[in-house]
């Protein structure tokens, strides 16, 4: 989670910043030598295009430091609809002094894992609380649809109030992280899966279907045709949760090409070709930095230096290949 996140904000690999895993419990964090937050005077490419004239919006899960919460009980943080009582101990996770989300260089936040505004059972909430997101049952069913919301709300306040503007959004989901809960309706596309499967599939097509929702505002707003949209996963899917990865050897918390090669699907009428598929480009996320920024003209830091590379050939199609010097 935490890692990848760094990686889209900062254009380095993680380890640059001593972000080896999940930012979690202040002692997990000691134990892996991990800050309790990214530190806000990192590169950021959001801050980047601020300065480039984009309006900037963080919606969904930050995992890169504070809010939504300042203790926990184990139980809490381990809460599922079948969870037998337990012993409760505090937890110290969700440092209250991280750095507002919105520094890192956003003019719109709503998240969760930051500190920010969020949500409370599914529905808006205007600060960081004391209730832990995976704890919800109402968030575990519910969140594509708030994160969808809040993104729809975001892309019409903005054609409202800046024009042509032009902007920059990361909307990160929570699905399909467990937990997961959907509804009788959602399952029954995929009844005739076993139980994790049919759960999994079912928060999938959820998910996608509020997806869609957004892309069908850009349209509605007649923005679609002028705007660049990449859907990607932080890793592949979970041993036990359900999903598949195909072919590919590993899971979810490996570096098998099960846990780390995940989907990348790219949409930009007139400039990304329509249904091509590219088996040949490797790319990582490290490269969006230097890409978003020479398709915007956003200028990084004085001396700053991607792990990255410009894709924007692999994107539009065309022929890709990196050179090295050592």
């Amino acid at each position: 989670c935490s890692p990848t996140r760094a990686s889209a904000i900062t254009g380095h690999f993680p380890g640059r910043h001593r972000i080896y895993g999940h930012i979690a419990f202040f002692e997990t964090n000691r134990r892996r030598k991990m800050p309790d937050w990214l530190d806000v005077a990192a590169p950021s490419l959001p801050r980047a295009l601020q300065k480039a004239g984009y309006r900037t919006a963080m919606i969904g899960k930050w995992h890169l430091g504070g809010g939504s919460g300042r203790t926990f009980t184990r139980a809490e943080l381990t809460a599922s609809e079948n969870d037998r009582p337990r012993k409760s101990k505090k937890i110290v996770i969700n440092h209250p002094d991280a750095p507002p989300v919105a520094q890192y260089g956003f003019d719109h936040v709503r998240t969760t894992f930051g500190n920010s505004p969020t949500w409370k059972k599914a529905k808006p909430w205007p600060e960081p609380h004391e209730t832990y997101p995976y704890a919800s049952k109402e968030w575990s069913t519910w969140s594509s649809r708030a994160i969808s919301d809040e993104t729809i709300g975001f892309l019409k306040s903005h054609v409202t109030s800046t024009g042509d503007q032009p902007f920059y959004a990361n909307v990160w989901f929570k699905d399909v992280h467990v937990i997961l809960r959907p509804t009788e309706e959602m399952r029954k596309p995929f009844r005739h899966l076993d139980e994790k499967p049919q759960v999994h599939y079912a928060m999938v097509r959820y998910m996608d279907e509020q997806i869609g929702r957004v892309l069908d505002t850009l349209e509605e707003l007649g923005l679609s045709k002028n705007t660049l949209v990449l859907f990607s996963s932080d890793n592949g899917a979970g041993r036990v949760s359900g999903g598949s990865n195909g072919p590919l050897r590993g899971w979810k918390h490996t570096l098998y090409e099960g846990g780390i090669r995940v989907p990348l699907i790219v949409r930009w009428p007139g400039q990304v070709p329509a249904g091509r598929v590219d088996e040949r480009s490797v790319l990582n996320i490290c490269d969006f930095i230097p890409t978003f920024s020479a398709l915007t003209g956003a200028k990084m830091p004085d001396g700053y230096q991607s792990d990255g590379e410009d894709i924007t050939e692999a994107l539009r199609g065309g022929s890709f290949a990196v050179s090295y010097t050592h």
